[in-house]
């Protein structure tokens, strides 16, 4: 009988080019370590029961196919029920873009800082700049029991956490 010796097992990480899974883990990881350093804050809920889902309402496509003016107009017609999730940013503003309404613009230092007090439950970088929903923003969209919508491309899309 040809017994072979023993082959140690190998763990590899691939450290300059990760998949999106091991990228989402760590980035969901440091949300929530960030998360919990913040005094907590109970919210009344707004679910019918616990079984429910978390009311939120992501539009994905392409750059530029219209996500914006579609969460913006389903906002104002059917405001009862929406409110739009206004997005920080490190980028400057695009011609007619206003600050507040299409994108918080804020500079790389203050975008770092709120990062580190937990304010964002979801952000990316995409072309250089950094971009993330705060989550002042989604629990305060104008009133309570509206539901967050938010343009967001596939890029954006990958830390969005139901239990946030």
């Amino acid at each position: 009988m040809n017994v072979s010796p023993c082959i140690p097992q190998v763990s590899a990480v691939n450290k300059y080019d990760p998949p999106l899974e091991v990228v989402v883990a760590r980035e969901h990881m440091s949300h929530m370590v960030y998360q919990l350093m913040q005094p907590q804050v109970i919210y009344d809920s707004t679910l019918p029961s616990l079984d429910s889902p978390y009311p939120m309402l992501v539009l994905t496509g392409p750059q530029a196919c219209g996500k914006r003016e579609l969460a913006h107009k389903l906002c104002r017609e059917f405001s009862d029920f929406f409110a739009y999730g206004v997005c920080h940013t490190t980028r400057g503003p695009y011609f007619g873009e206003e600050d507040g309404s299409d994108y918080h613009f804020v500079t790389e230092e203050d975008f770092q800082n709120m990062i580190h007090m937990g304010k964002f439950f979801q952000t990316m970088q995409y072309a250089g700049n950094w971009y993330g929903l705060s989550r002042h923003r989604r629990r305060g969209q104008g009133g309570p029991g509206l539901l967050c919508a938010h343009g967001a491309g596939r890029q954006h899309t990958h830390s969005h956490s139901p239990a946030a």
